[in-house]
């Protein structure tokens, strides 16, 4: 679905979703203070937990991918250390999962 190599950003705040290529890729530079054009995945999400939305730089031209959910809410850790996630947890993300409670099962099996 995503180019492997890319560093994925979660944002940290809600955003309305209203929000298209260019009032995200403002808002990266603005606020984040990137450049939304380096090869970046960025991820929004908003208030309510049922959509997100991403965009990133593909060769000449954006590409915004977009996920709404119906019944059920996506699972966005309140507290991450980081604001990288890795392709693994995105795809967690997108199935459901919450991405907290996989990492501690991960980290006990390693034990």
């Amino acid at each position: 679905m995503f180019p492997n190599n890319n560093q994925i950003l979660l944002y940290y705040k809600t955003i309305d979703m209203r929000k298209g290529i260019n009032g995200l890729s403002i808002l990266i530079a603005d606020e984040i203070a990137m450049n939304p054009s380096d090869g970046c995945i960025f991820l929004f999400y908003n208030k309510t937990y049922d959509k997100l939305k991403c965009i990133y730089w593909d060769r000449n031209g954006f590409c915004l991918f977009y996920k709404f959910l119906t019944k059920d809410r996506f699972k966005i850790p309140k507290m991450l250390s980081s604001r990288t996630i890795s392709h693994e947890q995105l795809r967690w993300l997108f199935d459901g999962y919450s991405m907290v409670w996989i990492l501690i099962k991960y980290l006990v099996l390693r034990l």
